[in-house]
């Protein structure tokens, strides 16, 4: 199923997901464990992740100064 995601920057994220799960397992607390992992969906989603990464500080300084609010989601990119 399509994820569609918008962010406050103003650009349009689009995803496509994978859930894997467990199908006999031998552990009780392994037999609801799911894993759902989303892959962009098209080169603009993947080349702005590519750019979103917190490598990219300049990037993330500059968010961080626009939202302030959303500052201790970014807290792995040096301040």
């Amino acid at each position: 199923m399509p994820f569609h995601l918008a962010i406050v920057d103003g650009a349009e994220l689009r995803f496509t997901n994978t859930i894997a799960t467990f199908g006999s397992p031998l552990d009780i607390s392994v037999e609801s464990l799911a894993m759902e992992s989303y892959f962009p969906a098209d080169s603009d989603t993947a080349e702005y992740l590519r750019q979103a990464d917190l490598g990219n500080s300049q990037r993330v300084r500059e968010f961080r100064d626009q939202f302030a609010q959303l500052a201790n989601y970014t807290s792995g990119a040096s301040h």
